[in-house]
């Protein structure tokens, strides 16, 4: 009797500890849900923090337009046209690079200033001929992408008394860049086959 009656006073004794204890604790996990700490350990109010992403872009045109044929129509007469004067320097409002001459052994030239070195040597080289002038005189635009088309061209060149001098056909591949199009590539074709 004695030894049960003493043991029940200890525990009435130890109840309010107990109490006290949890009580730290619940009030202690009140405080971290109140901060929003559900084991994620991030604020709540992070999900509501505004985005730092930058707008979309743009959407490219959705379709290749009657304007957009004659724009690499004239890209390429311009080009004809700075060749034939040695205006190098505009060359960069006509060419990008990479550029990509294909063939039967293609040939990537990887800056603007290897394509210029490419066409002054060729420019140079009919100097020393009775080269007066070059001309595309039939230019077919076939539209790939919105963005991409292959003008298949028919060229010429004449000598000084305008009697001619060579001819021949390519497809030149060009891109719109910036709502630019310039020209990033071109292959041979056979003059028999032009516009097939």
């Amino acid at each position: 009797g004695r030894r049960a009656s003493a043991t029940i006073a200890r525990l009435n004794t130890m109840r309010p500890r107990f109490n006290r204890v949890g009580r730290l604790v619940m009030l202690t996990m009140g405080g971290c849900l109140a901060m929003g700490m559900g084991g994620l350990g991030q604020p709540a109010s992070a999900a509501a923090q505004p985005s730092s992403a930058q707008p979309p872009a743009p959407a490219p045109p959705a379709h290749f337009t009657a304007q957009d044929t004659e724009a690499v129509r004239t890209l390429i007469r311009n080009y004809f046209a700075a060749f034939t004067a040695k205006k190098f320097a505009l060359f960069d409002e006509y060419f990008t690079a990479p550029f990509m001459m294909a063939g039967a052994t293609p040939t990537l030239l990887p800056t603007l200033p290897d394509v210029i070195r490419v066409w002054r040597g060729i420019r140079e080289r009919l100097d020393h001929t009775a080269y007066a002038t070059s001309q595309a005189v039939e230019i077919r635009v076939i539209a790939v992408t919105p963005e991409r088309a292959l003008a298949n061209i028919h060229w010429k060149r004449f000598t000084r008394s305008g009697a001619l001098m060579s001819e021949g056909a390519e497809f030149y591949f060009v891109t719109r860049r910036s709502g630019q199009w310039k020209i990033d590539g071109l292959m041979g074709q056979q003059l028999a086959l032009f516009g097939q």
